[in-house]
């Protein structure tokens, strides 16, 4: 069944209203023009957000908690703006990622036509770079991924300069990744990790990255096996996978295309999932996935780019579970969404336009590492800095949010975690310094 979540419209008060619409690629609640508004006389500044999410597909299990948490920054960023005596207007309206970049592009373009001037999404890294290449760079739309980590779509950067993400690059999560199995593994010499992923712009980056910092820490890799995301049949390729009687697994994927393929690797009867290992990609709790449990319980999963624990992650984690949006259960990443937004609105903060272009150009002194730091527990003071022409260093709630050249997060934060008991559970959290882990 196909299930489309109508156009959510976010106002300063914080008032919402959620329906479910017919199929069809995106929705909205108005329409504009795509260049944005510009208040550089003092006018009002009215910025549209299109939020591109998986609403159905294999990734369809992100997508609702990643829309909540935007609609939350939305409502923040418009009482903020508004507790600083800054004229901006915020509006969000939601687009489905599908399961394809044909799926996701034409929901781009359709809220793009609608006037967002500012993209979230998507969620697979090869939709968002059909996305960028497609609409939001031709257009001069700023677009920010939450979750897309291939190193692909950080070269985008150069073509425009309007594509950014707050999720680290594979580059650095397989790094991270391979860092900690050698410290849960008691050593990399010796012992060998039988490397699988999908067969595309997230999963066959992402495994070379990987056996690559493997092999440097003096590792052996079987693979990387690559697979078909759309195939019927997984049998062949899960009996490559655990040939080698490997220490370890490692396999890039998704919800959707992990169901099929974890339950290829159990009929082998020669894998046992304590023995994988992975980073992001997969949700917080089992049930409800399609994926057999026997295939990802007591699997470890490390996310990197996380926030440090402290009161501002506290305070937005109790006001996401306050709110009546759906659904109650968060998924990994929400934060990165929530982030994604508010450096939406604060780039037209600090740009006083909505124009995509304009807002790109000031992104940069959204997140500068010289400027006073304000957290989600000071948003009124960041707008405030805004309105007195000062930029500022927004810390976001997933981690940090400073960008280096190439529009990448470059916070080296992570949680361990494991699935224990069907759920995602948090064991630790580190942080990557002079090729070792120290725990925070």
């Amino acid at each position: 069944m196909c299930r489309r979540w109508r156009a959510l419209s976010v106002v300063a008060a914080g008032a919402v209203a959620l329906g479910l619409a017919a199929c069809g690629g995106s929705s909205s609640t108005s329409s504009g023009g795509g260049a944005g508004s510009s208040a550089a006389s003092g006018g009002a500044v009215s910025l549209k957000i299109g939020d591109i999410v998986p609403l159905t597909g294999p990734a369809a299990v992100f997508g609702p908690s990643w829309d909540k948490a935007a609609r939350l920054a939305v409502a923040d960023a418009n009482n903020a703006a508004k507790a600083a005596g800054l004229n901006l207007h915020v509006t969000i309206s939601t687009g489905d990622e599908g399961s394809s970049p044909q799926t996701a592009t034409a929901a781009t373009q359709q809220l793009v036509a609608q006037g967002a001037s500012c993209i979230l999404g998507g969620l697979s890294s090869s939709d968002s770079i059909a996305m960028a290449k497609g609409v939001t760079i031709p257009a001069h739309v700023v677009q920010i991924s939450p979750a897309s980590s291939s190193v692909l779509y950080g070269q985008l950067h150069s073509q425009g300069g309007v594509t950014f993400r707050t999720i680290p690059s594979d580059a650095l999560q397989s790094q991270l990744l391979a860092v900690y199995m050698k410290q849960a593994l008691g050593g990399a010499s010796g012992k060998s990790v039988s490397v699988a992923a999908r067969d595309d712009s997230y999963g066959a980056p992402a495994s070379q990255a990987f056996a690559s910092a493997w092999r440097a820490l003096g590792g052996s890799v079987s693979g990387p096996v690559l697979y078909d995301p759309n195939a019927t049949s997984y049998d062949s390729e899960a009996a490559q996978i655990v040939k080698s009687h490997p220490t370890a697994f490692v396999i890039f994927d998704d919800p959707g295309t992990y169901a099929k393929v974890g339950a290829a690797l159990l009929r082998t009867g020669a894998f046992s999932a304590p023995k994988l290992y992975t980073t992001s990609g997969f949700p917080s709790a089992i049930a409800g996935t399609g994926i057999p449990a026997a295939a990802l319980e007591g699997a470890h999963v490390i996310n990197a780019g996380l926030p440090a624990s402290g009161p501002a992650l506290t305070a937005y984690q109790k006001a996401l579970a306050a709110s009546p949006l759906k659904p109650a259960q968060a998924q990994p990443y929400n934060e990165n969404n929530f982030d994604a937004a508010m450096l939406c609105a604060l780039g037209a903060a600090a740009a006083h336009s909505s124009s995509g272009s304009a807002i790109a150009a000031k992104i940069p002194s959204v997140v500068s590492r010289s400027a006073t730091g304000y957290n989600y527990l000071h948003l009124n003071q960041a707008f405030a800095a805004f309105k007195a022409g000062k930029p500022i260093n927004y810390e976001g709630v997933s981690g940090s949010t400073e960008l280096d050249s190439t529009g990448d997060p470059t916070g080296t934060i992570a949680d361990i975690s494991q699935y224990q008991q069907g759920k995602l559970v948090t064991l630790s959290q580190v942080q990557l310094k002079n090729g070792g882990l120290t725990k925070q």
